[in-house]
């Protein structure tokens, strides 16, 4: 029974390289009841033709072409194109799995459902696919206001509560339109998380997934916020919004508000003064040394990513650690960069008694983790993690 139909909506700006994949994944989807809708948002490539040339060969595309806008502006003309019971989102440069939308359709519980929320993977330019995982519990939550406070944050982790992607998600059509309505087009940074979460602030019914069918890719040429002169203003309208949605609800989602958008404004001066990394204004990640270690041992230190240098630092001065190696899935270009690390194969070659990940996120560390059992056969009692000291 494909009873309800589904508007999927996909807005696109300049990704012709990676256009068709997307659209063949979709028209591919085994829940055929569907409508495809594609909102050019100004685009100077030739993501409009593509655009066209599917839509005349499959009679559930629908092509809408605007000047640029931004993401928000062409969701909102998706959405007003629409005719579907319930809406999807898909990025033009991801694709997704053929059973995603019968999955997320199937857990709507023949349309009580309001919203449906899965996991999804991230696929990394190196080749890594790694999980993302909502940490809410999953099932079914009616009304679930009282379920949702870790948004941002969860518990005292650093990974979100509920991933914050307009994607790998499901939406009734009326809930949509009503959450659309409240955010202007001036919102964009963040938009995502704006949307999701003014959904998630009503009186819904929500079911959490165990399952992931979404591909989201991280690319190496994507926006450079450096260059952006409007980004701390981006952060102010979000922020401005969020505090507004935020005002009648329980202080929990106001702190971590203020949390997650000191983070987002640090990170704007750093841009802006053309600090590092390294440099002014970054809270360091420590290293409680103790935690770990009462007598001096020999460690092999994984990752020189943010947390990985400043680990770095912290094991060179630390009485009871014999730092064997620094290694690094990108040794190469790390090298080139004039930061001394070795490949991950030294991990072979050396004895040592313990091999330290430093990512921030445990749902890393475990795919870091099941690489190097699986990979170069480290025993899985020798592989430790902890989250860093200034990750709230």
């Amino acid at each position: 029974m494909q009873k309800f139909r589904i508007s999927i909506i996909v807005p696109i700006y300049n990704t012709a390289d990676d256009l068709p994949r997307c659209i063949e994944s979709i028209r591919a989807q085994s829940y055929q009841n569907t409508e495809i809708i594609l909102v050019d948002d100004g685009s100077t490539d030739q993501s409009l033709s593509i655009c066209r040339n599917y839509a005349e060969i499959d009679e559930r595309i629908r092509v809408i072409a605007q000047e640029n806008q931004g993401n928000n502006a062409a969701r909102k003309a998706g959405l007003r194109a629409s005719t579907g019971d319930y809406i999807a989102f898909v990025d033009s440069d991801d694709w997704i799995e053929e059973r995603l939308l019968e999955l997320l359709m199937a857990a709507a519980e023949g349309g009580c459902a309001d919203m449906i929320i899965s996991n999804v993977y991230m696929i990394y330019p190196d080749g890594r696919k790694i999980e993302r995982k909502n940490l809410i519990e999953t099932g079914t939550y009616r009304n679930p206001k009282e379920d949702v406070k870790h948004l941002f944050y969860y518990g005292r982790q650093s990974d979100y509560g509920i991933l914050p992607f307009l994607f790998g998600k499901l939406y009734r059509r009326n809930l949509l339109v009503k959450a659309m309505e409240k955010i202007g087009d001036q919102i964009r940074y963040d938009e995502d998380r704006a949307l999701v979460w003014t959904c998630l602030l009503q009186n819904i019914t929500v079911v959490f997934l165990e399952d992931a069918a979404y591909y989201y890719c991280q690319r190496e040429n994507g926006l450079v916020r450096s260059k952006d002169e409007m980004y701390l203003a981006k952060v102010n309208y979000f922020y401005r919004y969020m505090s507004h949605l935020f005002e009648k609800e329980d202080k929990i989602l106001r702190e971590q508000l203020d949390n997650y958008v000191l983070r987002c404004i640090r990170t704007g001066l750093r841009w802006k003064l053309g600090l590092s990394e390294n440099d002014l204004l970054r809270e360091k990640n420590l290293l409680d040394v103790s935690v770990f270690f009462r007598e001096v041992k020999r460690v092999i230190l994984y990752g020189a990513g943010t947390v990985g240098r400043d680990y770095y630092e912290a094991l060179k001065a630390g009485q009871k650690i014999d730092l064997c190696a620094w290694v690094d899935r990108e040794w190469k270009k790390l090298c080139v960069e004039g930061t001394e690390v070795e490949p991950v194969e030294r991990v072979c070659e050396l004895e040592y008694d313990y091999l330290l990940v430093a990512v921030k996120h445990e749902s890393v560390f475990r795919e870091i983790k099941a690489d190097l059992t699986g990979t170069y056969a480290v025993p899985e009692d020798r592989i430790i993690w902890g989250r860093p000291c200034g990750i709230r």
